[in-house]
């Protein structure tokens, strides 16, 4: 049964009244009683849920729900209708998992080309030693040994760099969260997504400057490092638009990534530039720049970590968990 928090309990994350509920049930509220309006089913609720629920509401109002079965629920006025309020409604656990599942597709249409670049670069220059190999094989006794094994290692090096890059592409495009829930290191999530978005981020003449990072790379997240790493690339997409945008193309702009820990300050990546989400957030689910932030936050809190944004100084902090 479907109920308000109790009193006194502590107050909803702000992103949870903004980030999307994408093909949320949509619910009737009558005096009565709580209906599906595709068939009519009823929702057991308790009479002071619906009791509020049965009230005018503003456009997108939200009210949060608890359910014995799948924990927090969100509902969201959708309109009113002849004999009664309507209100869309979905569990945070689904909210988060078809918003995982929408960015990930959207960012793998976007990255695609230059997530190809990244790992026919390794294998193209595996073939050129190949080849090369290949050629001075014949020549072997008239000193060119020592060549041969060098075009050798570079072979062995590249072979490495490009495992190393389709397991990160596979983890990030494929893996699914169920199936990466072994506890992973910040600094792993890190390589991973800057990775993938330095040569993104080159293309349009945009720097992204790594600060301090190592004084967080140690720090272990709780559950899957998927929607970790999304989020954070989203995130510096947004922020390459917003910098983009400022710059109005007149040159190379650059993005800083950087870490604080310690002096009595809470362990955050600070990441410093304006930022513009409005045509990933449309992509996504039909959102602004505010609804896709609040999305990404609510994506990053099964992990621990908050993110903080909207202060006007171009400064958007992802705050770490206590050790």
């Amino acid at each position: 049964m479907l109920r308000l928090p109790p009193a006194g309990a502590p107050a909803p994350p702000e992103h949870w009244w903004h980030a999307p509920l994408p093909d949320a049930v949509l619910l009737l509220a009558r005096p009565d009683a709580l209906l599906t309006v595709a068939g009519q089913a009823p929702v057991a609720a308790a009479g002071e849920l619906l009791a509020a629920l049965g009230r005018p509401a503003a456009p997108g109002a939200t009210l949060v729900a608890l359910d014995a079965a799948d924990g927090c629920c969100r509902l969201r006025h959708a309109g009113a209708a002849a004999d009664g309020q309507l209100w869309q409604m979905q569990s945070l656990a689904e909210s988060r998992a078809r918003l995982l599942t929408r960015l990930r597709a959207l960012l793998a249409e976007r990255m695609a080309e230059r997530v190809l670049h990244e790992l026919r670069g390794p294998l193209n220059a595996m073939l050129l030693h190949a080849d090369l190999v290949g050629r001075l094989l014949p020549a072997a006794a008239s000193g060119q040994a020592e060549r041969i094994a060098a075009s050798t290692d570079i072979i062995r090096q590249r072979s490495r760099d490009l495992r190393a890059r389709l397991d990160a592409s596979a983890a990030l495009w494929l893996g699914a969260e169920e199936d990466a829930a072994e506890p992973v290191t910040l600094g792993q999530i890190l390589d991973d997504s800057l990775r993938l978005l330095n040569g993104q981020l080159s293309l349009q003449e945009l720097r992204l400057r790594a600060e301090g990072l190592h004084l967080v790379g140690g720090r272990r997240l709780a559950g899957s490092a998927t929607p970790v790493r999304l989020a954070l690339i989203a995130l510096l997409l947004c922020a390459a638009a917003g910098t983009l945008g400022r710059n109005g193309g007149a040159g190379p702009a650059e993005i800083t990534l950087s870490a604080t820990a310690g002096d009595g300050h809470a362990a955050a990546l600070e990441l410093r530039a304006p930022l513009d989400g409005a045509a990933l957030g449309h992509e996504l689910a039909g959102t602004d720049t505010g609804g896709l932030l609040a999305t990404l936050a609510l994506l990053l809190e099964p992990a621990g970590l908050g993110l903080h944004f909207g202060d006007g100084a171009g400064l958007t902090r992802l705050s770490l968990p206590p050790e």
